[in-house]
Parts: C-alpha cells; sequence; structure tokens
C-alpha cells in the first residue's frame, strides 16, 4: 500500500485529451482541482476545448480552439462573442426549417 501512494504522489503531472460530442458535454465534465489543464477534442466539428480549474479564483476558465483548414491547419482561438453568434447562426438556420416544415404540414393538411 505504501509503495503505490508514493508511486501516485510522484507522479509526473500531465495532461488528458478526453473526446467529446458537443461543448455542452464538455461543460459537463469537471475537471482537475489542482489546476493542470484538460483538452477536449470535438472530432465532428474540429474543435479543442482547453478546461482549468483557477485555484486562485476559484473558478473554471475555458478556450476554445478550431482547426482552420480541417484536421491538420493551424488553430485559431474562438473568442467567446464569436462563440455565441455562431450558435445563434445555427439555432437560427434550425428556426427556419422548421418553419419550412411547418408550411408544408399546413398545406398538406388543407388539400
Amino acid at each position: 500500500m505504501q509503495n503505490y501512494l508514493q508511486q501516485y504522489q510522484y507522479r509526473p503531472m500531465g495532461f488528458k485529451v478526453v473526446p467529446v460530442a458537443n461543448e455542452f458535454e464538455m461543460n459537463n465534465i469537471t475537471v482537475d482541482f489542482n489546476g493542470t489543464p484538460t483538452y477536449f477534442h470535438n472530432q465532428n466539428s474540429n474543435e479543442i476545448y482547453v478546461k482549468q480549474f483557477d485555484i486562485k479564483t476559484g473558478l473554471t476558465t475555458t478556450q476554445k480552439f478550431i482547426h482552420s483548414d480541417g484536421a491538420n491547419g493551424d488553430l485559431t482561438q474562438v473568442k467567446p462573442e464569436e462563440s455565441i453568434n455562431l450558435y445563434e447562426e445555427k439555432f437560427n438556420a434550425i428556426n427556419e426549417r422548421l418553419d419550412g416544415l411547418y408550411e408544408l404540414l399546413d398545406k398538406g393538411g388543407k388539400k
């Protein structure tokens, strides 16, 4: 038991890469409280998230990076307000498609 504790105690701090499906899933995963950054990879959208516990403030900080030219392109950091705009655009596109479906359903019922 003592040998195991000594090995665990002197384990070098590394980094973790966790595969996720989206940013919401990343937000639900807790990170280490010692301040070690945890990396999350979203393979579908070529996004990388970095989440880290800030020891000074007690809050977690997140950063979002996206590959500019597919999986092998350069990483560019996405600012939080840009991220919100991207989600708003996707949300509006989904709403437009739903409106079109509702119109088709209404026309089909009035034959």
